[in-house]
């Protein structure tokens, strides 16, 4: 009852003034007594720099474009605990001039294009298509800049096995292009090259991850009419170290053979099993499905990427390339008689010098116009970077720690014979099924 009549009484605003005013006071002379304190606190000398500095290995990826600027040619690749390459200056040298940080793409990047037209594709040539990764597009477009006087920048497999950006002028080396792989190329001198390429009038075309070819651009610092870009949906990239250590790995199950090639995607079984294939030079072969090979399980599992991988700026529909390539994931959902599982690219055309080049190869191959929301439900990475597996950074403590071969046996499990020999009777029933009901993947 007391407290119903207390809120009927009229509320004296004049006292409500009075305490405002005292606390504006009071909170006003709490903040000049500490802004006083600050005042007599020591100064630290804090030196800015204009040099690139990771401080965060998340903010690199490792494109080179900042060690290739340098006009001082103070900064050096070198690769970290876990195997990736990082930008190292020499301090002595740099004389501050801030180039390196400029041309960063994680730093500064200007918005890519959004996709003037968007399509699924399979190759006409049935050997092409079974060679290539998805579709067999980039072997077209590669074949047919060169003959018409261009080069083209790609990755490969050395005799070592160490993935490059290499330089291709003929058709015959093109093989060396074809196909993903799972693992951080080497660029070196990629950027530079290309630059001289460019200013002598040369016609390049450069193939390589969103990174690289924003990377590329900021390097160059205008556009070329003589470039051409492609760039390819990347799930990310795992270390060169840990790569090769896997081959040692594996050669040692081989009887010591010496690797001699790799295809990550070999698809005598089908475009969507993937299987990992690894010959040696004693006549041996590693053929197993991908889920079950210890080095590509970490990489589908999202545990052997790098840092920056993981946060990645490049993952959406605005692109780098003048066009894109890339799986068709999910498209046999839509045209389960078309897809014949034996591989279909996404194409996206984000330019006009894009749309204008693929005119002429276009007769290569059997295509059908998409939405670009069809191409965004099977690849995330339009849309979001990988996720982070949980067990990544202990995964990369122990291969530090003890080596490759603890590492890859803690954190892989790889079923024996009889098991996997059951899930492929299972997969086959079920494959039954959906030609059957007539249902695709």
């Amino acid at each position: 009852g007391n407290n119903i009549e207390m809120l009927r009484q009229p509320i004296n605003y004049s006292g409500v003034d009075k305490i405002l005013i005292a606390e504006r006071v009071r909170v006003r002379t709490f903040l000049d007594q500490a802004m006083e304190e600050i005042a007599k606190l020591p100064k630290e000398n804090v030196k800015i720099t204009k040099h690139i500095e990771i401080n965060r290995r998340e903010k690199c990826s490792g494109c080179t474009a900042c060690s290739q600027s340098c006009p001082k040619k103070c900064i050096t690749m070198q690769a970290d605990e876990e195997g990736f390459m990082y930008p190292f200056v020499d301090i002595d040298k740099c004389i501050e001039c801030g180039k390196c940080k400029a041309v960063c793409p994680v730093l500064y990047h200007e918005y890519g294009n959004e996709p003037l037209q968007v399509l699924a594709e399979k190759n006409k040539n049935e050997h092409i298509r079974s060679t290539s990764s998805s579709g067999g597009v980039f072997y077209e477009l590669a074949s047919q800049f060169i003959k018409n006087g261009g080069v083209v920048y790609g990755c490969a497999l050395d005799e070592t096995m160490v993935a490059r950006h290499i330089c291709v002028d003929n058709t015959a080396d093109l093989d060396k292009l074809k196909s993903s792989k799972y693992v951080q190329s080497n660029m070196e001198n990629t950027l530079s090259e290309i630059k001289e390429r460019l200013l002598a009038g040369q016609k390049v075309l450069f193939s390589g991850t969103p990174c690289q070819n924003a990377g590329l651009r900021n390097y160059l610092g205008k556009d070329y009419e003589n470039l051409f870009l492609v760039d390819v949906l990347c799930h990310g990239v795992p270390s060169p170290k840990l790569f090769s250590d896997y081959l040692e790995y594996l050669s040692k199950e081989y009887d010591d053979g010496k690797p001699i090639s790799v295809n990550f995607r070999n698809k005598q079984r089908g475009w969507k099993r993937l299987y990992m294939e690894v010959k040696f030079d004693n006549g041996k072969r590693h053929y197993i499905y991908s889920g079950y090979d210890r080095y590509e399980g970490m990489f589908l599992n999202n545990m052997s990427l790098r840092p920056s991988c993981y946060e990645c700026k490049f993952t959406t529909t605005e692109r780098y390339g003048d066009i894109t390539l890339g799986d068709f994931w999910g498209i046999g959902k839509k045209y389960p008689q078309w897809d014949d599982d034996k591989g279909i690219s996404v194409v996206m055309l984000n330019t006009d010098k894009g749309n204008s080049y693929y005119e002429q190869i276009a007769d290569k191959f059997d295509a059908r116009k998409e939405e670009l929301n069809t191409a965004k439900v099977g690849q995330r990475t339009l849309y979001a970077p990988t996720k982070k597996n949980p067990n990544r950074d202990a995964f990369y403590n122990l291969y530090i720690e003890k080596g490759c071969k603890e590492a890859l046996e803690q954190y892989t499990n790889v079923p024996s014979k009889f098991v996997r020999g059951y899930y492929a009777v299972m997969r086959v029933g079920l494959d039954i099924v959906r030609r059957i009901l007539r249902k695709g993947y």
